[in-house]
């Protein structure tokens, strides 16, 4: 169930984006702004940070329109004000955007292979380069997605 202060704060958002396109929407990444406002406001009553975040928030959501479709600058103060909220949750309430932990352990995963693969080829003279980077490539990949998958199912997601 949604506060009052929070269904302000979509009423707002969605006031001001009639103007932007869906893509843009999408691009600038509105709506995880709006799920990020619904988590501060879901853990404001036990943290003093963020009821301090739902001012910073009330500010760039009526600021939401100049910032998005203004200079550069402008749409990097939005972005900013993104990552400090993304931040906080992340480091005070260790919740993680969706598939966070899937995407960085794909990542880690994929390097370590080919580093393994790389190394195994170079030690072993059983198989040429292209090959042991092909398989570290093929095992990396597999075994990070898989560690990713397990560590997102164990983790809490802000969407």
């Amino acid at each position: 169930m949604n506060s009052i202060w929070y269904n302000k704060i979509q009423l707002q958002v969605e006031e001001k984006m009639d103007n932007l396109h869906k893509k843009d929407f999408k691009f600038y990444r509105v709506d995880y702004f709006l799920s990020l406002a619904q988590k501060v406001d879901e853990l404001s009553s036990n943290c003093v940070e963020c009821k301090m975040l739902k001012q910073k928030i009330e500010d760039t959501t009526n600021r939401l329109d100049t910032l998005l479709s203004g200079e550069i600058t402008l749409r990097k103060e939005y972005e900013l004000k993104l990552d400090e909220i993304e931040k906080h949750i992340r480091k005070t309430h260790n919740m993680y955007p969706k598939q966070y932990f899937l995407y960085l352990y794909t990542f880690v995963g994929l390097l370590t292979g080919i580093v393994l693969g790389f190394l195994v080829s170079k030690i072993t003279s059983l198989v040429d380069i292209k090959t042991g980077l092909i398989f570290g490539f093929t095992i990396g990949l597999i075994a990070g997605r898989i560690w990713g998958h397990y560590k997102e199912k164990n983790s809490i997601t802000i969407k």
